[in-house]
């Protein structure tokens, strides 16, 4: 039996060394996995900074064009408002109409329907046939050169 203890005992000590040399890969792989890892992150920050540094100068860039955009806009309304006129020549009976003006009020609808009833009230029948016999129709157009030159 003392060859078998002895067999025992060398593969327990064979068995230890394998799970020794287990234990040593494993950490091994562990840190080539880290370091992997590591690395990985590493390169993965450095790609997102210089993203977002490129993202940051394509912002510049487009707000200094946008800005000398509306510069441009900016002194293009500045010439057009140098060509109106500072004042408004107008007399001082019309400008007192002008103030006076109430422009933001609607009209009534009713003082359209009023002016249209008596625009459309037939007239007196022998007052119309009168005055269409003394104004002629149409617009008034010299009879003749001649007559013309001599109320001349």
């Amino acid at each position: 039996m003392d060859e078998q203890n002895v067999k025992n005992e060398n593969k327990k000590e064979l068995l230890n060394i394998y799970w020794f040399l287990l234990m040593v890969m494993a950490a091994v792989s562990l840190v080539n996995l880290l370091a992997i890892s590591t690395d990985s992150m590493k390169a993965a920050a450095e790609d997102s900074v210089a993203r977002q540094q490129l993202l940051y100068d394509k912002l510049k860039m487009e707000m200094s064009a946008f800005k000398a955009a509306l510069s441009a806009k900016y002194k293009e309304h500045l010439e057009m408002l140098k060509t109106l006129p500072d004042t408004a020549p107008m007399d001082p009976k019309r400008m007192a109409e002008v103030v006076a003006a109430a422009v933001d009020k609607a009209p009534s609808p009713e003082s359209f329907i009023k002016a249209e009833a008596k625009a459309a009230e037939p007239v007196n029948a022998e007052e119309n046939t009168a005055e269409k016999a003394e104004k002629p129709a149409g617009f008034k157009v010299a009879e003749s050169d001649e007559k013309a030159e001599t109320e001349e």
